[in-house]
């Protein structure tokens, strides 16, 4: 109920959840307002069935601490249960690329960061694009490496684009879809 809008949305491969960040504001006992971003995932489509799922909403964690945000979601492109996000601790200004695993519940750092770094998974999952800061107001896309968990990193990431910002990591290929009959 402290949800007051999703904003970055993205379907799995299985074209059965929906991943989205969303701002949420509430008060405490104290009446303290709160506000923060946290993940959630929407399951939309029953494939078993063939028909539109219970719209059932999950979130990513029931326990942020105050200050902490995750957003920006990004499903790995090859794994249904691999996620990259942003992380943010606003208390003393820590920015990260988190990982996460959804099948074995493990989260690791993909790469610290300066920014929100809007992730996103390169085609064969085995690099990460991300935003960082760059110099004065200017962002730059930064490239890493990712080990063969895909939810840490590996080596230092280099610049891959300066003056750019939310990148989005496309190829052209064929893949096989569900057939959706209505």
């Amino acid at each position: 109920g402290d949800i007051q809008y999703a904003d970055g949305l993205e379907w799995d491969a299985s074209g059965e959840y929906l991943v989205f960040d969303a701002y949420n504001q509430l008060k405490t006992a104290t009446g303290k307002s709160l506000d923060y971003w946290d993940v959630g995932f929407m399951r939309v489509w029953d494939t078993v069935q063939n028909t539109f799922a219970d719209g059932t909403i999950q979130k990513l964690f029931n326990d942020l601490e105050e200050g902490e945000s995750v957003g920006n979601p990004s499903f790995a492109k090859n794994s249904t249960a691999i996620l990259a996000f942003d992380y943010i601790y606003e208390p003393d200004d820590t920015y990260a690329i988190l990982g996460v695993d959804l099948e074995k519940g493990d989260v690791e750092v993909i790469t610290n960061n300066t920014d929100i770094g809007y992730p996103d998974y390169s085609r064969l999952d085995d690099r990460a694009v991300y935003v960082t800061k760059g110099t004065g107001t200017n962002k730059n896309v930064n490239v890493i490496g990712l080990n063969a968990n895909k939810i840490t990193g590996k080596g230092a990431p280099t610049s891959l684009l300066l003056n750019a910002t939310w990148p989005l990591w496309v190829s052209q290929g064929t893949r096989q879809l569900p057939t959706l009959n209505f």
